[in-house]
């Protein structure tokens, strides 16, 4: 095999590729001209015709030379092209383990096996995190959580110092063609998705809350960590990656699915320099299991509003996860709450919420919400 297939190969998804592909030719203008018994002949709006055989894989053949002929139309590479289609379903993150001193697109053996090991816990404490949020795992990971990145890869190592991709496909719970986030009002965040955004929120918190303040964060800030999805687990992963002398910083770059709506304030790069570990080792020890309060404190995006024009209250429904199970916690809000809940539910920001939540008839409530506000706006950032 040439290098140039490897190269497209090494970036496609490997499940659900020919429906992928032809959403995507759909969505640029290409139209189906007849069909076969083994395929379908399409044609692109500059005339260029292409054959897509029904059974269409990473592994067939004729792949490579397909997305050849796309592409050319595109006027862009094959692989250009495999990259769009890998990012239309797919979260990607790429995780940069940088340094000067050492052979270029290299790695210590010690420092690469940290950075393989960290990475994957990082991703698998936040898919705990997201669904019920701990200062400390101590090994009880969710199987829901778990089930949500089951198929997260990692992908070819890339050049730049030392980048390790992580890949992390959403469910596509409502059809392969299907928004899944807005449907008739409704927004609804994918599981492998809540996961990937509680990733990187919880490492933004970390970075602007314990790594580049001078002091240490205050109990109530490290308590509010614990709501972005910051755990000892996920703190400790990021120390084991920075501690190697040969990791001057880790740089972490986000490429949100294009079929899915990206959060509109989740940062797409972070960089976490070496000299933070003696932070995060001196903080890790403060995450600990307290007692449960009686007032719950949930988190999750805003999925419908209800109210109407010059009532004085009207409701914010939350998908969030309480007791580790996926829920919707409906909040009654004022006049001047829903006017920002609105904004919010716009612009799928997440939410926290602070209340006693009842269990009524038309399912679980919270009435007088102690607090309501963005988790991007929260306080823990203005101390």
């Amino acid at each position: 095999m040439l290098d140039v297939d490897r190269a497209v190969l090494s970036v496609l998804p490997t499940d659900g590729l020919r429906d992928d592909l032809t959403d995507y030719m759909r969505g640029i203008g290409w139209s189906i001209t007849s069909s076969g018994r083994g395929g379908e002949m399409w044609s692109s709006p500059h005339g260029r015709q292409v054959g897509i055989p029904y059974q269409l894989t990473v592994e067939t053949p004729e792949t490579v030379g397909v997305l050849t002929r796309i592409a050319a139309d595109l006027g862009q590479s094959a692989r250009d092209t495999a990259l769009v289609l890998r990012g239309q379903w797919i979260d990607t993150f790429a995780f940069r383990a940088s340094s000067d001193v050492y052979i270029r697109d290299t790695i210590p053996a010690k420092a690469g096996a940290d950075l393989f090991q960290s990475v994957w816990r990082l991703l698998r404490a936040a898919a705990t995190t997201s669904l019920t949020p701990t200062p400390q795992i101590s090994g009880k990971w969710s199987a829901q959580g778990d089930e949500a990145i089951d198929n997260a890869r990692f992908g070819q190592t890339e050049r730049g110092s030392y980048i390790l991709p992580l890949l992390v496909p959403l469910q596509r719970e409502l059809g392969d063609t299907t928004d899944t986030l807005n449907i008739g009002g409704h927004y609804h965040e994918p599981p492998a998705r809540r996961a990937t955004r509680t990733l990187i929120d919880a490492l933004d918190a970390v970075n602007r809350v314990i790594i580049q303040p001078e002091s240490q964060p205050s109990s109530s800030a490290v308590a509010d960590l614990v709501q972005f999805g910051v755990s000892r687990e996920l703190i400790t992963a990021v120390s084991s990656i920075v501690k190697h002398e040969s990791v001057a910083n880790l740089d972490i770059a986000v490429d949100w699915a294009d079929r899915i709506e990206a959060p509109s304030k989740a940062p797409l790069h972070l960089t976490i320099p070496s000299d933070a570990r003696t932070r995060l080792e001196m903080v890790a020890p403060r995450f600990k299991k307290t007692r449960m309060p009686k007032v719950e404190t949930l988190k999750g995006p805003i999925c419908l509003m209800a109210d109407r024009p010059g009532d004085t209250i009207g409701h914010a429904s939350i998908e969030t996860s309480r007791n580790g199970r996926q829920s919707r916690v409906d909040v009654i809000l004022n006049r001047e709450q829903l006017a920002q809940a609105h904004d919010w539910f716009k612009s799928h920001d997440t939410i926290i919420v602070q209340g006693q939540v009842e269990s009524t008839p038309k399912g679980l409530l919270i009435r007088t919400p102690q607090r309501f506000n963005s988790l991007n706006e929260s306080m823990i950032f203005d101390e």
